[in-house]
């Protein structure tokens, strides 16, 4: 089950094709999610993911509970810049079962050419705490991708994103054209 949590995003992404269809306030209204509780049972996975930085919503973590409750499989993509220490420790605390992160660059020029807004050292910083929350909490979870669009300006990169994402503690590299 996919939710989209916001259409809201922080970032100015060159290939994203959302900002034409954003609002200034394109959260889902907590009363929407609430009328979906009642059928998460019915699924094994809740997807937080959309057209917007997931984090954005102030109910996200809530959002994640509320899956978890119900006896879902939770996770959710983001851009990584808004995954202070503080909001790691809350979802690995919450259960958070995989997290995506959206990086499409192994060196800050690339990264940063590319989502445009957001500073290449402050996610990896971002990351890093997320693999502290895991350890302080001695949890495996969430389990961890790196999203990696692939483009002319990126993809001679690729094989230092897997590399990168080795030491950052990642699961996964997927790589998208």
């Amino acid at each position: 089950f996919q939710v989209e949590p916001t259409m809201r995003c922080n970032l100015k992404c060159i290939m994203c094709p959302w900002p034409e269809f954003r609002a200034s306030q394109a959260d889902m209204a907590w009363a929407t999610f609430q009328r979906l509780v009642p059928h998460l049972p019915l699924t094994q996975e809740l997807d937080l993911t959309g057209g917007g930085e997931s984090l954005l919503h102030p109910k996200l973590l809530d959002m994640v509970q509320s899956g978890k409750e119900a006896g879902c499989s939770v996770g959710f993509s983001t851009n990584a810049t808004l995954l202070t220490p503080e909001v790691s420790a809350n979802l690995v605390e919450a259960g958070l079962d995989w997290i995506a992160y959206s990086i499409d660059g192994a060196t800050a020029s690339t990264y940063e050419g590319i989502r445009q807004g957001a500073r290449f050292q402050r996610v990896m910083d971002h990351l890093q705490a997320m693999q502290e929350a895991k350890r302080v909490q001695k949890s495996q979870k969430p389990r961890t991708m790196i999203f990696f669009v692939m483009k002319r300006q990126n993809v001679q990169e690729l094989p230092q994103m897997v590399e990168l994402a080795h030491r950052l503690g990642g699961d996964q590299v997927v790589a998208k054209n």
